[in-house]
């Protein structure tokens, strides 16, 4: 809520401003997923990414050694995949 409120102050000074979000280190359990997803789609300020992160281990793995989860040996390809479609969608929303 704090964050939408910085943005709708900012909108004044720049109208065309856009704001996304993307659910990130998401768990594999709870409620928590839910409950920030239904937030975010409920408003006006904000856009939500269709894709997600999860909590995975190899991010953590890959920051510590200076590396996208990309490079890192071994390979984890359920985050490769996360990493791959989140660049695909930013980069189809800087092209808009």
């Amino acid at each position: 809520e704090k964050v939408v409120r910085l943005i709708e102050e900012m909108r004044p000074a720049n109208p065309n401003m856009k704001a996304y979000a993307l659910l990130n280190k998401m768990d594999s359990r709870g409620t928590d997923n839910a409950e920030a997803k239904t937030f975010l789609l409920e408003s006006d300020t904000i856009t939500l990414l269709e894709t997600t992160l999860g909590h995975r281990k190899s991010f953590a793995n890959a920051a510590s050694k200076g590396l996208s989860v990309v490079e890192l040996k071994p390979t984890d390809k359920t985050a490769i995949a996360e990493m791959e479609a989140l660049f695909a969608i930013l980069t189809a929303v800087r092209e808009k």
